[in-house]
């Protein structure tokens, strides 16, 4: 829990003495356990979690990508805005179609190492390379097999918020997001 903690807090792996009781079931006898196992180290007024750098996503580069992908929406919103005008004439949308899809797997791999694939039915996924990055679930079919845990942990380590943020991360229509995030978090209602 402390990682996950961590990840979501931008603390980059430090856990201040004040800030423990915040972790869900963490204590100080835990935490000197874990110390003593070498899994944290006493930094401080607190703790630092050990081999945080290396299996996650800095807090730096969590905001790099947040202001990539927002300059990126504002860009392609911008760009939106302008072919709808009357002066801008797309050749057919089909190409303007394939260059948006051409982009966004191009930024994807850039952005974050992963490689994009089609299933097939022009739709792409993407296959998360990034360590840090909350592996994907094995399945990611409708979670009545059981994973809606694993689909719990993926949404909340890949810093989604919104039914809308998964809908977009994962290319599927809203409805299956919506259906997606009841069932990994099950006190959530559709407002």
């Amino acid at each position: 829990m402390a990682t996950a903690w961590s990840v979501t807090n931008r603390t980059d792996g430090l856990i201040d003495g004040a800030d423990l009781p915040l972790i869900p079931s963490a204590t100080a006898r835990e935490a000197a356990a874990l110390v003593s196992a070498g899994l944290w180290r006493v930094s401080g007024s607190g703790w630092t979690i050990q081999d945080f750098d290396s299996t996650q996503t800095s807090s730096a580069e969590i905001e790099r990508l947040e202001r990539k992908r927002r300059n990126d929406r504002e860009y392609k919103a911008k760009v939106r805005a302008q072919g709808k005008g009357p002066d801008v004439v797309p050749d057919s949308r089909s190409d303007v179609r394939s260059d948006i899809e051409s982009d966004v797997r191009s930024d994807i791999e850039s952005d974050i190492g992963s490689e994009v694939v089609s299933d097939g039915k022009g739709k792409s996924k993407s296959k998360s390379k990034l360590q840090g990055q909350q592996a994907e679930p094995e399945s990611f079919a409708y979670p009545e097999d059981g994973k809606a845990l694993q689909v719990r942990q993926w949404i909340e380590g890949n810093g989604i918020t919104s039914p809308a943020e998964l809908a977009e991360a994962r290319g599927m229509d809203e409805a299956e997001a919506v259906k997606w995030w009841g069932s990994a978090f099950p006190g959530w209602r559709a407002a």
